[in-house]
């Protein structure tokens, strides 16, 4: 697997003003002018941004088994990301089948359930093998201090009913997996190639990528028995169980042997 500035977005950050990137039709219409005032500002933007060393020094690479790791556990998470308290900013590349997606985000909340409040900025460019350039499907923008929301949705997303509601919550919920699941990484620096886990990960770029993976779930069956599908369950721990740990309950039989191997443990 090749991490490196072709299926990545990461040279945005090193020159916004000249990179490359196209504007795809959007949920809310814009004339040329504003097509063009809009990608600016984006750029001018990060140019000058707060979180632009974050974004180059927190980077974290999905792999596909991960992300299925964080997809079966999102009930589980949902109840306590409104508990949760967030202060950071990063990047995640994660690849799909057909294209590449780097997402640049940033994130507070306060962790009061009662009295809920957060703030985020989620800038996201999809590439396709097949593309020149990089296309800029997802801006959202939350400030409560500046009193400002803005939103900028590739059409495609809309039409999936994935807006920026949604978009804000699945980050939420993936940063709130991080925090509470016993995670299995590998950091790739620049410029090296590494494996992990049987998979081989050449880091083209300058920066370090952290790699996700995940393999919790492999379990061989050796006898028949009632088999119970794998599951995640928040685990209280510590003193008085005021702390929670997502952990992953593999599949087992309720009859017979079950040799489990790479699982999330109390």
């Amino acid at each position: 697997m090749k991490i490196n500035y072709k299926n990545t977005a990461l040279s945005f950050l090193e020159d916004p003003l000249t990179f490359p990137f196209y504007v795809p039709e959007y949920s809310i219409e814009m004339t040329l002018g504003e097509e063009e005032e809009f990608k600016y500002s984006i750029r001018k933007a990060v140019l000058t941004s707060d979180f632009k060393e974050s974004w180059l020094n927190n980077i974290q690479y999905v792999t596909k088994p991960f992300h299925e790791a964080y997809s079966r556990s999102q009930s589980k998470i949902k109840s306590v990301v409104t508990e949760t308290i967030f202060e950071e900013a990063g990047t995640l590349i994660i690849p799909w089948k057909n294209h590449t997606q780097t997402i640049f985000y940033a994130l507070r909340t306060n962790g009061e359930k009662i009295d809920w409040d957060y703030e985020v900025m989620i800038i996201m460019f999809t590439k396709s093998p097949h593309s020149d350039e990089f296309g800029l499907d997802l801006f959202v923008y939350l400030s409560k201090e500046d009193k400002d929301f803005r939103e900028r949705i590739w059409k495609g997303f809309i039409d999936q009913q994935r807006d920026s509601s949604w978009w804000i919550a699945d980050l939420m919920c993936f940063k709130t997996f991080l925090k509470y699941a016993d995670i299995e990484t590998k950091i790739v620096n620049g410029k090296r190639k590494e494996n992990h886990l049987g998979q081989k990960y050449v880091n083209e770029t300058i920066y370090k990528v952290q790699i996700l993976d995940s393999t919790y779930f492999t379990t061989i069956s050796r006898t028949e028995g009632f088999g119970v599908r794998g599951h995640f369950r928040l685990q209280p721990f510590g003193s008085n169980l005021s702390n929670k740990k997502l952990i992953w309950i593999t599949d087992y039989q309720k009859t017979g042997y079950t040799k489990q191997a790479k699982i999330l443990n109390p």
